[in-house]
């Protein structure tokens, strides 16, 4: 049973990632890799990418892989839930605090696909999800590291689609709550900036 659940979680990763890469290998999007990192809150734990647009300088993107923990700590679930979302993030602000910290304050929207639970469906099974990401957040560099440390809340606006079983298990299509009432739980954020 569990290499079962592996081989289809390497599965959904494949499908979820392949077209990230078949995106960003094309010679028409002038993107450049700026940071990789790791995200980590109660909720999720993400790989994230970030890049930069040679056509805007107050922008850049963020890529995520996230594993969804919701229902594993609380053993509901055997396994984690996979999402990707695609962010377009606008730097609204961005400063100094002093002579050694750096800051920037941006808000951005994007997209979002997985195979998670939901609070609404939580005694029942995973079902895939698909809707709008918004975020807001803040990252801090440090004089003389490339290492940068950020905080992030996002929520998703998103529908699944998974086995209703409530309605003698037919497919349906309803609302991931998880999205928006996991809304305010902060994600924290270490990067490497490669520039």
């Amino acid at each position: 049973m569990f290499l079962f659940m592996g081989k289809r979680t390497l599965t959904v990763l494949f499908l979820l990632v392949f077209p990230l890469c078949a995106i960003s290998a094309e010679e028409r999007l002038p993107l450049s890799l700026t940071r990789a990192g790791l995200v980590s809150s109660f909720k999720a734990q993400s790989l994230s990418i970030l890049s930069t647009s040679d056509k805007k300088e107050n922008s850049f993107n963020s890529y995520n892989l996230t594993l969804d923990t919701y229902g594993l700590y609380s053993n509901v679930s055997d396994y984690p839930g996979v999402k990707l979302n695609i962010v377009h993030n606008s730097i609204i602000d961005s400063g100094r605090i002093n002579d050694e910290i750096a800051y920037i304050i941006y808000m951005g929207a994007g997209g979002v696909a997985g195979y998670v639970r939901d609070y609404s469906a939580l005694p029942r099974n995973h079902g895939f999800i698909f809707g709008l990401n918004t975020c807001a957040g803040a990252l801090a560099s440090f004089r003389g590291s490339r290492l940068e440390l950020g905080v992030e809340f996002d929520a998703e606006w998103a529908f699944q689609i998974r086995k209703m079983e409530e309605s003698d298990g037919r497919i349906g299509l309803s609302w991931y709550a998880n999205g928006v009432l996991r809304a305010l739980i902060p994600k924290i954020s270490l990067y490497y900036r490669f520039k």
